[in-house]
């Protein structure tokens, strides 16, 4: 079950012009153009990989809405 911070996270990426593909492990691979940018779990058990993910989505451009 993915959690509403990770829904709505999802939609603001899509919004950016991030391509968010759900894999069959029940983990989010977020594409910029061609390139991989992150994989994302849907576990919220492992929050320093969720920080780690939001880390490398800034570094390609993603501006997380307040």
């Amino acid at each position: 079950m993915v959690s509403k911070d990770l829904r709505k996270e999802i939609k603001d990426l899509e919004d950016q012009g991030f391509r968010v593909v759900v894999s069959s492990r029940n983990r989010y691979k977020v594409w910029l153009g061609e390139e991989l940018v992150t994989v994302i779990s849907a576990n919220p058990s492992d929050h320093r990989a969720q920080e780690n993910a939001r880390s490398a989505l800034k570094r390609r451009g993603y501006r997380p809405r307040s």
